[in-house]
């Protein structure tokens, strides 16, 4: 009896946690997608390309990195996204800032302004309109 109660409570647990796992797969954030921006001033092209299941792929200039991500559901109540970012691999190409730094291990949170279209949006580095990049325009998806 000692070993079917923690298998019974483990079942429970899992039983009510699934839902929350499936809803933590949301697929129609519109965050998702790939996303392109030309810093003002330079000769170079950022590329961010985020998809459903958490990784990120992001190109700066020669600079190549690869991420996991987590990133509200809904914007908070001034339109910002929250949006955490862990740089799992980067290959220490050049970057549109002229970094060679390995960003591999970095830990960042974002928050993500999206306009009412949702094929532009600013990254900013703290909840403020004073602190942002952008605008980046949404690649429109390609459907096979």
């Amino acid at each position: 009896m000692k070993l079917i109660r923690p298998v019974v409570l483990m079942f429970g647990f899992a039983c009510t946690a699934l839902p929350m796992l499936a809803q933590a797969r949301k697929t129609d954030n519109p965050v998702y997608g790939t996303w392109t921006w030309n810093p003002e001033g330079k000769d170079c092209q950022e590329v961010y390309v985020w998809r459903p299941d958490g990784t990120g792929h992001v190109t700066s200039g020669k600079e190549i990195t690869e991420t996991q991500f987590k990133v509200s559901d809904t914007p908070d109540e001034n339109g910002f996204y929250v949006f955490l970012d862990h740089v799992v691999k980067d290959n220490r190409g050049k970057d549109c800032a002229g970094s060679t730094k390995d960003d591999t291990g970095h830990k960042s949170t974002f928050y993500i302004q999206i306009n009412p279209d949702a094929d532009m949006l600013r990254i900013c580095f703290k909840a403020s309109e004073d602190a942002c990049i952008g605008p980046l325009t949404k690649v429109p998806s390609v459907e096979i």
